[in-house]
């Protein structure tokens, strides 16, 4: 297994991976009846979305696809062939969507990640970052930002190595969980 590559925001013009999510699922684009494909091992679903937070509000910008057909137009725009440094990955990218997406939830966003609590697997913890926001979003409307830069810094040194690995490795079922956790984003406080 391998670390996935995350979904993106964009917040104050600065890039953020998305590394926390509660309430309803974010947008999968198989709903507008694209045949997403793996793009690898790094990315198993296929796609990557890329948020923008901007005049409070929390939509969908770009999305980069895996796919052997040709994608369809999403809000009136048009896939265009990828030839970004992924290429090898990503056959397709839909570029300023402005896609409103109904999301009610909570999100986690950071950057300035720490590379010696890389773990190759899933998605990286948001403790393993040094910039950490949280954003509570209501019907795409943000509602409230937080920076938890600060609480994640005081988790890391309570448990460095929390969610690392599993903490009973002999126990095939431990294991079992962990690697769910790891390629779920879902935020458990």
């Amino acid at each position: 297994m391998t670390a996935q590559v995350p979904d993106k925001v964009i917040y104050k013009e600065e890039k953020f991976d998305l590394v926390g999510v509660s309430g309803n699922e974010l947008l999968n684009p198989e709903i507008f009846g694209i045949k997403l494909m793996s793009a690898g091992t790094a990315c198993y679903n296929g796609y990557i979305l890329t948020f923008k937070c901007d005049n409070d509000e929390f939509i969908l910008d770009e999305l980069l696809i895996r796919t052997r057909e040709e994608p369809v137009n999403i809000n009136g725009v048009k896939a265009e062939k990828y030839e970004g440094p992924l290429k090898f990955m990503f056959s397709h990218e839909y570029k300023n969507l402005q896609l409103k997406t109904n999301f009610t939830g909570e999100i986690y966003i950071a950057r300035d990640f720490i590379e010696e609590m890389y773990v190759h697997m899933g998605y990286q913890s948001p403790t393993a970052f040094r910039k950490v926001f949280g954003f509570i979003i209501k019907d795409d409307k943000i509602i409230e930002v937080k920076d938890l830069s600060k609480i994640m810094e005081e988790k890391r040194i309570e448990d460095p190595h929390k969610d690392s690995y599993p903490t009973n490795p002999e126990d095939g079922e431990n294991i079992q969980e962990w690697v769910t956790r790891k390629f779920s984003r879902e935020i458990d406080e």
